[in-house]
């Protein structure tokens, strides 16, 4: 690790993970994911850097509000005591748009991308792929029902916790 990234590592650290700090460095994250799946050529990179770009002013300008207001619901709904789970469920479906939303701004850019990765490349993503495939196996894998409501729940607690 260079020593730029190792000071960068460390005001981060120092300053503190706040969600709002977090989605600044969203562009650096967002790279080092995406090296841990490919090692993309000069060009792949430009061309990622652009898309990234744009991405991010989009979200930054569409996007952020939707989320906003929906935890502004998701919270009042908490502190009213009026979460049932329907209304839970919307929350459910209205979060899934928000993935559906940027999915759907981001494909036509990354296709030519992906499409341009070498055989090399694809066997990158795809032993990356392997390894996290055999984390879940090792998580998940023999546990019954009950086991993994327990274990969604407590996600989904931490989560809702963090975030709101």
């Amino acid at each position: 690790m260079t020593k730029r990234a190792m000071a960068i590592l460390l005001i981060v650290g120092l300053v503190g993970c706040s969600t709002k700090m977090g989605y600044y460095f969203l562009d650096w994250a967002i790279e080092w994911k995406l090296e841990e799946y490919v090692t993309l050529d000069a060009k792949q990179q430009e061309q990622f850097d652009d898309t990234l770009e744009q991405f991010l002013h989009w979200h930054r300008s569409e996007e952020l509000l939707r989320y906003e207001n929906q935890l502004a619901k998701l919270s009042s709904a908490l502190k009213q005591q009026t979460l049932t789970p329907d209304v839970w469920a919307e929350h459910v479906v209205e979060a899934k748009s928000h993935w559906a939303r940027a999915f759907d701004y981001l494909l036509p850019s990354l296709l030519p991308i992906i499409s341009s990765f070498s055989d090399e490349q694809v066997a990158q993503v795809i032993a990356q792929l392997r390894v996290e495939e055999k984390e879940l196996n090792e998580k998940y894998l023999g546990k019954d029902q009950a086991d993994l409501i327990e274990m969604a729940d407590e996600r989904i607690n931490k989560r809702v916790k963090k975030w709101l």
